[in-house]
């Protein structure tokens, strides 16, 4: 399946229909993005997640779990930059 491209281009476009607007309108609410900047991370994650399971079933490799809070660190840390600022309202 992660290597048929043509099945894989409509995995993405199932997932991107079913998810990209929540996912946009979601980090648009809590970072300093555009809708456009946020389709661009969005596209961005999905793809690179299929990248690395391809990878990793290529290696044979049986712990997600060190990929996964490697790759999740790696995301918080940059949509940390892009984070609202929070206002006391004291």
């Amino acid at each position: 399946m992660f290597f048929n491209e043509s099945l894989t281009e409509k995995i993405i476009d199932r997932i991107s229909s079913y998810s990209e607007a929540k996912y946009v309108a979601s980090l648009t609410h809590q970072c300093d993005l555009s809708p456009e900047q946020a389709r661009t991370l969005f596209l961005f994650q999905l793809n690179g997640c299929l990248a690395i399971n391809r990878a990793a079933y290529r290696k044979g490799e049986k712990d997600w779990e060190e990929t996964r809070d490697l790759v999740g660190g790696f995301i918080q840390g940059g949509l940390g930059r892009y984070k609202k600022p929070k206002f006391c309202a004291c």
